[in-house]
């Protein structure tokens, strides 16, 4: 006796809540959803219809693009500055602390999404410290406004799938050499 239904949603932006509908030729990078490429169409035989869009944007590091995705100067960056408002990188030597503002920047950007469900600041900081592994310097900031609030979230993450893969589920010397051979590329 449903009249609607919400789907795929499992209640959480903090696992996955949403799948592929296009890039299939491209191998899933960490935190993107994976799912057969049937599914779309699957979805719309059964009447479905999207009640959000997402769009992932997957750069090379070297692309051109990549440089303008989280500018540093520019007349945009400057008036913005000239406001008082500040990028600082993401400090991993105090993670904790920075996943704390991620987190209460997340809470308050998603608390009216179609099936948020909020996640306790300590499980979110043991769900997200593994990124230290991950993130790049100069990759994420934490921009904050002129009385030194955290506003927001600016990051990009390189893709170490590949990297992971080349180590074929192995932990050897090998195994270690060809991720970070792999990774140099990411």
């Amino acid at each position: 006796g449903a009249e609607h239904v919400l789907a795929p949603v499992n209640f959480s932006i903090w696992r996955g809540y949403r799948f592929r509908t296009a890039g299939f030729e491209h191998k899933p990078f960490y935190g993107e959803p994976y799912n057969p490429p049937e599914y779309p169409k699957l979805f719309e035989e059964l009447g479905f219809t999207p009640a959000r869009r997402f769009k992932t944007l997957d750069v090379p590091l070297g692309d051109a693009l990549f440089a303008s995705t989280l500018p540093r100067d520019g007349r945009l960056m400057k008036k913005i500055e000239e406001r008082g408002y500040t990028f600082p990188d993401l400090q991993l030597d105090r993670l904790e602390s920075e996943l704390r503002k991620v987190h209460r920047v997340i809470l308050a950007a998603f608390q009216d999404f179609v099936g948020f469900s909020p996640l306790p600041e300590e499980e979110f900081i043991e769900l997200f410290s593994g990124l230290r592994h991950f993130v790049e310097p100069g990759m994420c900031m934490l921009p904050k406004n002129p009385e030194g609030e955290t506003i927001g979230l600016l990051f990009a993450m390189p893709d170490l799938a590949r990297s992971i893969r080349a180590m074929r589920g192995e932990t050897d010397w090998r195994a270690r050499l060809r991720y970070l051979l792999r990774r140099r590329r990411s």
